[in-house]
């Protein structure tokens, strides 16, 4: 199970809610690990095998009614204006906004440049625009301060989840290379991605 995928669901068992909006769905995976008897809504600018709800960009479409629980997996760096997204994301929600973002400055990604001299694929600067790709890296600071500023935007209470290299693998060198670096102070870049989980007061 996709990582993202597996902290949002643990999340969400925690809190109470009927309706859920998963957006940038891609396959509704998220569907598959939700407690039987949610109303499930996938969102993305896809169609995969009919079992996207609503199609197109979320900016554009016009749903016509909130949900308890609006949740965007590593979206947020995939469009030009992230803010204009987030406040779309708060005004969709009755209750909770759960959001993700990936802290591009991790060991993993360091390593990755250093090995590859990329990133990655979602980074490459193309002479062909791709929709699919990344518009932001951010390091972990700064994915907490953003998530802050729209707490107190928005006036919710905010939680924070870190996801830490490797927690979800049953390798052991990788969990053994995350705790030493953990010892070491070496926290922020250990920390895969970050969750953000806002709760409208």
């Amino acid at each position: 199970m996709n990582f993202r995928i597996e902290a949002a669901s643990s999340i969400l068992e925690s809190v109470k809610y009927k309706s859920i909006l998963d957006v940038g769905c891609r396959r509704c995976d998220l569907k598959n690990v939700l407690t039987e008897g949610k109303e499930y809504y996938g969102c993305d600018l896809f169609q995969h095998e009919g079992l996207v709800e609503y199609v197109g960009d979320v900016m554009s479409i016009e749903f016509n009614r909130k949900f308890d629980s609006v949740i965007a997996l590593d979206i947020v760096e995939h469009v030009d204006n992230c803010h204009e997204l987030m406040d779309k994301l708060f005004s969709l929600s009755n209750k909770y906004i759960i959001i993700s973002l990936p802290n591009i400055y991790d060991i993993q990604h360091k390593y990755h440049f250093l090995r590859y001299n990329t990133l990655g694929g979602k980074y490459t600067f193309n002479t062909a625009n791709s929709l699919d790709r990344h518009r932001w890296v951010m390091n972990y600071d700064e994915i907490y301060n953003f998530y802050t500023f729209y707490a107190d935007k928005h006036n919710c209470k905010l939680t924070f989840k870190d996801i830490k290299l490797g927690s979800n693998s049953s390798n052991i060198f990788s969990k053994t290379i995350t705790k030493i670096l953990n010892t070491l102070g070496f926290y922020k870049s250990t920390t895969r991605a970050v969750l953000g989980v806002f709760e409208k007061k």
